[in-house]
């Protein structure tokens, strides 16, 4: 085995046999609330280890393990502190060698908390799962400052929601659609306006809280409306009504719906400009949505609805 030193620290690493040797100098102290967390966690049956990386994939897969661990499936799962478990044989790395189903949420192929784990741990056989295979994006984009806060959190939502699915873990997601009753505590989890639709006829079937302080609307002038309605597009409101009126025609929110219902396939930031009906008169608006396949419905996320 060969040994190096960089820039006289003292520090050794080599190669072995397609292996990278590394000294981690052990840790001189001990976080009381870090092994007070790990015990409180220890019965929880799923532990979910995730890539911590500082790139645009890795920040989604850390916001998707913070979704799937504190919204979706809180009772099941617990998070992991990759650092904590790799660099010392205390709470955090005994929750990582003692769950009953440990998954490695990976940001990409590089695998890095399953490599890592596998160092301290021999024969650590975790379920990776590879986050970017899981969401539609531009694969060019690297840093995380090439997307907006809000497609992150879209993409990291999609992530954590395929990963409760599959593993049937989630106690507000563990149906790909969840049950009527638990539509709106399903959505209020979600820290972003959001409105879920249905296809035939294509309604609102519900909001959160976030979407009807947008609109300053109340849940029953939501519910059961068409999408142009909720908006107040003044062409919602004509003889051929919400999606049927010749000014509809084109419009790139109506179509980017259609197609998730129709595909299955998400979009995220289309942007159409709406004539809003106001007391005061019309206003153009600028409306921006992603949106996303759930089972027969649709999540709609607004990103933004304001002047022009």
């Amino acid at each position: 085995m060969s040994q190096t030193s960089c820039c006289g620290t003292g520090s050794k690493a080599g190669t072995n046999d397609g292996y990278e040797v590394v000294r981690i100098e052990k840790a001189k102290n001990n976080c009381h609330l870090c092994d007070y967390y790990a015990d409180r966690q220890k019965t929880k049956p799923v532990a979910v280890m995730c890539c911590e990386g500082a790139c645009l994939r890795g920040e989604i897969a850390r916001q998707a393990a913070n979704i799937l661990c504190y919204s979706l499936a809180p009772e099941k799962t617990v998070r992991i502190c990759l650092g904590g478990a790799f660099t010392k044989d205390t709470g955090q790395r005994n929750l990582v060698r003692k769950a009953t189903q440990l998954i490695a949420l990976e940001g990409c192929f590089v695998n890095c908390s399953s490599r890592m784990m596998n160092g301290v741990l021999n024969g650590l056989k975790p379920e990776v799962i590879i986050a970017d295979k899981l969401y539609e994006f531009d694969r060019r984009l690297f840093g995380v400052e090439e997307m907006s806060p809000d497609e992150i959190q879209a993409h990291a939502l999609t992530v954590a929601r395929k990963i409760a699915v599959r593993y049937d873990i989630g106690e507000k997601a563990s149906q790909e659609v969840p049950s009527e009753l638990n539509y709106r505590e399903w959505i209020e989890a979600i820290d972003a306006p959001l409105l879920l639709m249905q296809g035939n006829p294509r309604q609102v079937i519900t909001a959160n809280r976030r979407a009807l302080e947008l609109f300053e609307k109340e849940l029953g002038e939501v519910e059961g409306r068409r999408g142009g309605q909720v908006f107040d597009c003044i062409y919602a409101s004509t003889e051929d009504g919400c999606g049927k009126d010749s000014n509809c025609e084109g419009c790139k929110i109506r179509d980017g719906i259609i197609d998730t219902f129709t595909t299955g396939k998400s979009h995220i930031g289309i942007f159409t400009s709406l004539q809003i009906k106001k007391a005061t008169g019309t206003i153009t608006y600028v409306l921006q949505v992603s949106t996303e396949k759930v089972g027969d419905l649709a999540l709609v996320r607004i990103e933004r609805f304001d002047k022009a």
